[in-house]
């Protein structure tokens, strides 16, 4: 009878003991599963990983912001030169055209995106050019001081005496064609175009054939007569576009 009396306390005690280890088990902190520890690392590095991904999408936005800026441009479109091609002393336009492929070599990606787009205007937008130069050099065969003021860029101002001055200086014309090279000036913080017109005319009795210059700007998609390339404080020969 005493031994089952023992026998029995024992198992109790054995069981209370169990019990014990169980909770133990569930209570503690080293009583978590090893199914759980990976999930617990996941969640600290999941946002790190997240965090490198938008880094790395910004950076790529950027160099394409940097990349559509390196050739500015007014509201009205027009070019705007980069400031390593503008020059501190106003430089003398050629009266013909630069033939010679003299353009000066590109140093900076600026320049090379400003002589791709200056070059694409001209000659995406050739046909306008030559029409444009024809209105002029009519006009100024026959000393229309209003058709020359009607092609006159809007932003430049009164420019009546200028005007004045480029319907009287030459003879009647009666003959003209666009000559094949355009000649890109940077203009302070535009763009200029120098077309040619060779023309024909009769002074004195003597008729002759020359060559005469006619500055354009490319604003709002359309050519328009500037008097940049006599009043502007400075100005730098950019290339030379065969048309």
């Amino acid at each position: 009878m005493v031994a089952r009396q023992i026998s029995r306390r024992g198992i109790a005690i054995g069981a209370v003991v169990i019990v014990l280890v169980i909770m133990a088990a569930v209570l503690l902190p080293f009583g978590q599963s090893e199914d759980s520890a990976p999930g617990d690392d996941l969640t600290v590095s999941g946002p790190v990983d997240r965090t490198g991904s938008v880094d790395t999408a910004q950076a790529t936005s950027g160099d394409t912001a940097v990349g559509a800026q390196l050739v500015a441009t007014h509201e009205t479109g027009e070019i705007v030169p980069p400031e390593s091609t503008r020059s501190t002393k106003k430089t003398s336009a050629p009266a013909a055209p630069v033939t010679d492929g003299s353009t000066p070599p590109p140093t900076t990606s600026e320049e090379q995106a400003y002589l791709e787009e200056t070059r694409k205007v001209v000659e995406t937008n050739a046909v306008e050019l030559g029409a444009m130069a024809e209105a002029v050099a009519d006009a100024l065969g026959r000393g229309d001081e209003g058709d020359l003021s009607l092609l006159l860029a809007d932003d430049e101002g009164d420019q009546s005496t200028f005007v004045e001055g480029l319907a009287s200086t030459y003879p009647p014309i009666s003959e003209s064609a666009l000559g094949g090279n355009v000649n890109v000036f940077a203009a302070g913080d535009t763009t200029l175009y120098f077309a040619y017109a060779i023309v024909t005319w009769t002074d004195g009795g003597i008729t002759s054939e020359h060559t005469i210059p006619i500055v354009l700007r490319f604003v709002n998609g359309e050519w328009r007569l500037s008097t940049l390339g006599e009043t502007c404080a400075d100005l730098e020969f950019v290339q030379s576009v065969v048309l």
